[in-house]
């Protein structure tokens, strides 16, 4: 007797990484299995390894190697964030539950959201890694998206607390009219860099706000279809959602995407 196949579903990539020259926008993945379940029942679960395990192909890509080496660490975080919430999809189904108090009278209690409902945002001009701001000085700072390799640096500046909005604003600067950072001998070096001209172009924190803000615009544009689909800078997930308690409150927040979302009860 043949053992049962694992589910799988394609998914549509909002913006599309980048490999050998072409932007590939569809993903094979497969429901998760007992290896997956085992890595969230561990101590300390690893977000990554379950989603990389699920990928089975990239476009035309199948080979694990080459999945894991040449495509996913250059995918966005919008794209991959995607790609995690089809993942809890198709693994548990579209009620997601979790727990949330409220501000107002501080009652705790559980709350659900239908998956299905969430927006995805797709990249304006997908296939760029070029997001150009003009700055108030008039020069044109670039930026670029933020990836999948990325993740690590980020995670340790979270860790470490030190000047985390300056340090993942920097991270994204490609240039400021045509002068790159200096690159240093490793990546931190050009983080310590990419900070340094940030701030001596940008010092205004409200400006540098405002770029950040910038990254998270979305509009609603009619495709060729004549379907309404929401845009934006950078491709993302819109984890916004708005909840009632039964004291009459009504509040919006973001639900984490974390290894308690792959669980089958959340608390966020």
């Amino acid at each position: 007797m043949n053992a049962p196949q694992p589910a799988t579903t394609k998914v549509t990539l909002p913006a599309g990484v980048l490999h050998e020259g072409d932007v590939i926008e569809e993903v094979l993945l497969r429901e998760m299995g007992g290896d997956e379940e085992r890595i969230l029942g561990s101590k300390n679960p690893d977000m990554e390894r379950i989603v990389n395990n699920c990928i089975m192909q990239v476009g035309p890509v199948a080979d694990p190697a080459t999945l894991r080496r040449d495509v996913i660490p250059n995918m966005r975080i919008g794209d991959y964030n995607t790609l995690i919430l089809h993942l809890r999809r198709l693994s548990l189904g579209d009620e997601y539950a979790y727990q949330a108090k409220c501000p107002s009278c501080q009652r705790q209690d559980t709350y659900t959201v239908d998956l299905s409902s969430v927006d995805v945002v797709r990249m304006r001009d997908p296939g760029t890694d070029a997001q150009p701001y003009v700055l108030r000085s008039g020069a044109e700072a670039i930026f670029r998206p933020v990836l999948v390799k990325d993740r690590k640096m980020l995670e340790d500046i979270g860790e470490k607390g030190q000047d985390v909005l300056g340090k993942s604003l920097a991270m994204r600067l490609v240039s400021i009219d045509g002068a790159e950072p200096d690159p240093g001998k490793n990546a931190n070096q050009r983080l310590k860099n990419a900070v340094k001209m940030l701030r001596q172009h940008v010092p205004s924190y409200g400006e540098r706000e405002a770029i950040r803000k910038w990254f998270n615009t979305t509009e609603t544009i009619v495709d060729d279809n004549d379907d309404e689909i929401l845009v934006g800078v950078d491709a993302s997930i819109d984890t916004v959602v708005e909840d009632r308690c039964s004291c009459g409150t009504g509040w919006k927040h973001r639900f984490a995407i974390d290894p308690s979302f792959m669980m089958p009860s959340s608390a966020g």
